[in-house]
């Protein structure tokens, strides 16, 4: 499992403006800590941009102790030193996650996605560190909700750190939390909530009430 896994993963959605992505980050990251990470996500921004990016929000979670993830580039999250690289394209060439150990090294965590029982395997016997399985509930874009029973399929079939993605919300976190979820990994929850701070509390208040071990 990650060294430094968190119970709330803020996936960063570029039709928000940065400097309120930032205002968020910055804010959940001192209320947190290392219960908090940051996904960096955007599939339309050049390389100097991302990692313009990149810099700014490695920047805010060290200084509140959360850790930082890169979406899709090894390179960059090694450059950065960020905390670990999200491998998009992991399903359709599961080696890109032996290539990415490669880049980034043992201590920082590889995270990839995955949306079926074959995919939580490759996952496993290909040495990843966390999972964000996904749909688990109605989710624009995402096909058809998995429901809560795709999570309790991964608990039982790999000891990796497993986040819930897709419609998750406060109302849905105690569900995610007792099919055997690690964490959620979050877009619209966290950026669209009127106190972000108070939301993130409630999304990882399953597992402040019943201790775990740490990874």
């Amino acid at each position: 499992m990650p060294r430094r896994a968190s119970r709330v993963l803020l996936i960063t959605d570029p039709s928000y403006a940065a400097g309120h992505v930032d205002a968020v980050v910055g804010t959940v990251a001192d209320a947190l800590g290392p219960r908090f990470a940051v996904q960096l996500r955007d599939k339309e921004a050049s390389s100097g941009e991302l990692r313009v990016r990149a810099r700014a929000l490695r920047a805010l979670t060290r200084a509140g102790g959360a850790s930082f993830i890169v979406n899709g580039s090894p390179e960059l999250a090694a450059e950065v030193d960020a905390d670990g690289v999200h491998l998009p394209g992991f399903a359709v060439d599961p080696s890109v996650l032996e290539r990415a150990r490669a880049i980034v090294g043992p201590a920082r965590a590889i995270h990839v996605p995955v949306h079926a029982r074959d995919e939580v395997v490759l996952a496993r016997d290909g040495g990843a560190d966390a999972v964000l399985v996904s749909p688990i509930f109605d989710s624009p874009g995402k096909g058809p909700a998995r429901g809560v029973a795709a999570l309790a399929e991964a608990r039982a079939l790999a000891h990796l750190w497993l986040y819930a993605l897709g419609g998750i919300d406060a109302l849905h976190v105690a569900e995610c939390h007792r099919a055997g979820a690690d964490g959620v990994a979050i877009i619209r929850a966290l950026l669209d909530a009127p106190d972000p701070v108070a939301t993130a509390r409630a999304l990882i208040s399953p597992w402040t009430r019943t201790p775990q071990p740490s990874p």
